[in-house]
């Protein structure tokens, strides 16, 4: 992340948590960008519920409550076209917000994974939860688990920082070793 910040930045960020370690406040906020889900989780109803209006800005939220970090969140924040220019509003906003994006990883592409990087996206979060298509049928999804396993290497090497969230449910305990040795590869 230092490579992509100034040192007027950096200074801010440090101060900015020192401040955080010493009075306490908000370290991290999700911002759930829609409702919309393009998966049907046997985990979660989003799916089912009809989507209520969605803020085009979110700068007056993050100003008010001053996170260390802000996590964009849904449903699916994919679904949004307008995904880049919200990250980018923050990110001019606020030169130190470590800011990251969940995803189920379905609509993510090669091009759109380097738009969101390229608007000041400093982590992309995918949702792993078997290396196999047991994943597909828990997301409802089908093709998903392979289109993670060719997406994240290539995202990977052109610099894109990410991680991977995993759902522990009954049965997938056992992945989680290996969700861990294919990341760290």
């Amino acid at each position: 992340m230092s490579d992509r910040l100034k040192l007027s930045e950096m200074v801010v960020g440090g101060v900015k948590f020192l401040r955080y370690l010493l009075k306490g406040g908000i370290f991290n906020i999700n911002l759930e960008v829609t409702k919309r889900c393009n998966a049907r989780c046997d985990f979660c109803d989003y799916w089912k519920e009809k989507p209520p209006d969605e803020m085009d800005d979110y700068v007056c939220v993050v100003k008010k409550l001053n996170p260390l970090s802000v996590s964009l969140t849904g449903g699916e924040p994919l679904l949004r076209k307008d995904l880049e220019e919200i990250i980018h509003r923050l990110r001019k906003n606020f030169g130190f917000l470590y800011i990251s994006l969940i995803t189920n990883g379905m609509l993510l592409t090669y091009k759109r994974g380097l738009r969101l990087w390229d608007a000041g996206l400093n982590e992309l979060s995918i949702s792993l939860d078997y290396l196999d298509k047991r994943h597909d049928d828990t997301r409802k999804l089908p093709g998903l688990t392979a289109h993670i396993l060719e997406i994240a290497p290539q995202l990977a090497r052109a610099g894109v920082d990410m991680c991977f969230n995993v759902v522990i449910k009954k049965g997938n305990l056992e992945e989680v070793p290996n969700i861990i040795e294919w990341a760290a590869e």
